[in-house]
């Protein structure tokens, strides 16, 4: 993962190693740094909230969008709720935001519509990013807590081994700067039930042992922590994509939050980061 700040772009933005050598991607992960008129600001703000200034918001928008070489009416961005739903985005899709059907409870999104820029948030929640070179299909989705622990990287993989013929040997995986596992502390209640899902066989269903938790689920100091980096990584990997074609990210959002929205850091929300990918026209 790299630091991307050129003179050219408004937007600094964290890139992945493994999706940089690839031309026909385009994968990018925003922070709260832009430039507004030329100076920089710390309030990169993608989503509107209820402190934002609408027309900072769709101005903030805007300058991803041309930095990228798209446009507002080829965003599609998931309308998340903590689930693993997974919606295939065609041209229905496109548009204008005031024709569009909305998207209810979509956490992933897959396409093979060059041009068309994927968009998910998170305030600590990392983003789970897939190219297929071959096919030339991505996928994105957003992983929290409870999305990781019902396996949304490996059913986004599926949508797109249905839709578009994916082999998983060849997907390029890359995972966002969310929340490490050291600073994720969660109660008893929270940490039973992921691993009550988590143990589910991303594609049978089946029940695994319990030994697939020890490297995700700790006990420090007397409460639990879940490392979703880890996490992700092992749904991935068992549903086929090489541990070498996998980039886990080397931020947490907590302990850099001078740089990235969090909110385990802040106590709230006040806007979120942006992970993107799109296939280039």
């Amino acid at each position: 993962m790299k630091w991307i700040d050129l003179p050219q772009n408004s937007v600094p933005y964290l890139a992945f190693d493994i999706m940089e050598k690839n031309v026909g991607v385009v994968a990018a992960f925003t922070t709260k740094r832009y430039y507004r008129d030329g100076k920089p600001d710390d309030f990169y703000q993608p989503l509107l909230r209820p402190e934002s200034d609408p027309e900072e918001v769709a101005s903030c928008v805007q300058l991803l969008v041309s930095q990228f070489g798209t446009d507002r009416e080829h965003l599609v961005s998931s309308a998340q709720k903590h689930m693993a739903n997974i919606h295939l985005v065609d041209a229905g899709d496109l548009g204008p935001i005031e024709g569009r059907t909305q998207l209810e409870a979509i956490d992933g999104l897959v396409t093979d519509i060059p041009g068309v820029m994927l968009r998910t948030f998170g305030a600590d929640c990392p983003s789970v990013y897939l190219y297929d070179p071959v096919r030339k299909a991505i996928g994105l989705c957003h992983s929290g807590r409870k999305g990781t622990q019902l396996h949304i990287a490996a059913k986004l993989l599926k949508t797109m081994q249905k839709s578009f013929g994916t082999d998983p040997g060849d997907v390029l995986a890359a995972v966002s700067p969310g929340i490490c596992g050291d600073c994720y502390e969660v109660g008893d209640e929270v940490a039973e039930d992921f691993a009550a899902d988590y143990r589910k066989d991303p594609l049978t269903g089946s029940l695994r042992c319990q030994s697939i938790l020890s490297d995700i689920l700790s006990k420090k100091t007397g409460r639990y922590h879940i490392d979703l980096f880890a996490a992700i990584f092992h749904t991935l990997r068992d549903a086929g994509i090489p541990e070498t074609n996998i980039e886990l990210p080397c931020m947490c959002t907590k302990c850099r939050c001078d740089l990235l929205y969090s909110f385990r850091a802040e106590g709230r929300i006040s806007n979120e980061n942006c992970a993107i990918l799109m296939l280039r026209s």
